[in-house]
């Protein structure tokens, strides 16, 4: 028989962190889909991946309006350690 165990106790997130940490995994996300669509030959797959990219776009641009609002306006504030990979 497996138990679960669930945390006793549940840290309180800042809607700023779950701000920057969504802004974060959405960056990450079309770094990856941009990764793919690099490598794509398929044309169904490209065009899966322009969805996914103009879907991940839509979001971020939700997320920088709330960032805004929330006066989270430096980008090192919001990706912190986290940049762009260098095309170079």
């Amino acid at each position: 028989m497996r138990l679960k165990i669930l945390p006793l106790i549940k840290e309180a997130v800042s809607t700023d962190e779950i701000i920057k940490s969504e802004l974060r995994q959405t960056q990450e996300e079309i770094d990856r889909i941009y990764d793919l669509f690099q490598n794509q030959t398929d044309e169904d797959l490209l065009e899966s991946c322009i969805y996914q990219l103009q879907s991940l776009k839509a979001r971020q641009s939700f997320l920088i309006k709330k960032a805004k609002e929330s006066k989270l306006h430096s980008c090192r504030e919001i990706f912190g350690a986290y940049g762009k990979k260098d095309d170079a």
